[in-house]
């Protein structure tokens, strides 16, 4: 990761330096730095940064049109997030890569975009085969679809306060568009709404988006509880019903007998 590092920052200070705005998000693909052939990858990993004067809510990576993942909270330090995901090809083609970025302050990034051609292995130990004369059909492509900015969706999910003592309470809230259905806690919910729960240890609450392209999505937020719920008073054991022992004889010495009864 490190020998991609110094030319995104480089970037990201440019950016910021000459927008000469406040309040900007910006995010950009650190790997694959530009376009770039791959041989019969299983997997293509990809490493986005972002950068937020209040910090990053959210990055999301799409593949050729589609979401792959998302990220709430991004790692990072103070206003720079960085973000490691990645994707498995469906076959050989071109795919279009982007980022796309959203501030806590709610300020979304434009995408930032780059391609990946992934190309068929070549077996080292097949034999030659003869060119033909005819010409050959080309090999079919992914068609790259870029991700229209104003239809991309806005998703908002978060917990106020995020940490609570045992036994305390928290809200959880969101706020959605752009998308076709939001459901939290096994049912549909409304596009904007809340949630109150009380909790004596940690938790995650899932929520899940449907887009309007019908792929569906998982974000998720964490109560963080500290400390321990008070237990009920411990019941005190049931009392001693045991009755006295049965009589004893004892035979003194001088041959009289003498009973004492209960305990000696």
């Amino acid at each position: 990761m490190s020998r991609y590092w110094a030319a995104p920052v480089i970037l990201m200070l440019l950016l910021v330096g000459c927008s000469g705005t406040s309040g900007g998000t910006y995010v950009w693909i650190g790997v694959p730095v530009k376009p770039t052939t791959l041989t019969n990858e299983n997997l293509v990993t990809i490493e986005a940064h972002a950068t937020s004067p209040e910090g990053i809510a959210m990055v999301e990576i799409w593949v050729s049109g589609s979401l792959v993942d998302t990220i709430l909270s991004p790692a990072g330090e103070e206003s720079l997030a960085e973000y490691q995901s990645g994707f498995s090809p469906t076959g050989p083609g071109e795919y279009v890569i982007q980022a796309l970025a959203t501030g806590s302050n709610g300020i979304a990034s434009e995408p930032d975009t780059t391609t990946v051609t992934i190309s068929e292995a070549v077996s080292a130990a097949a034999e030659p085969q003869p060119v033909e004369e005819a010409a050959q059909e080309p090999t079919p492509t992914n068609t790259p679809t870029l991700v229209p900015e104003e239809i991309s969706p806005v998703i908002n999910f978060w917990a106020e306060p995020a940490e609570i003592q045992a036994g305390g309470c928290t809200t959880i809230y969101w706020e959605v568009s752009n998308v076709s259905k939001v459901e939290f806690g096994d049912r549909e919910q409304q596009f904007s709404g809340s949630y109150q729960d009380c909790m004596c240890e940690t938790q995650t609450y899932p929520m899940i988006i449907t887009y309007l392209d019908g792929s569906r999505g998982t974000f998720r937020v964490t109560i963080n509880v500290s400390g321990v719920c008070a237990t009920d008073t411990p019941t005190p054991p049931p009392p001693d019903t045991t009755g006295p022992s049965d009589p004893t004889t004892l035979k003194p010495i001088n041959g009289r007998e003498s009973k004492f009864g209960g305990k000696q």
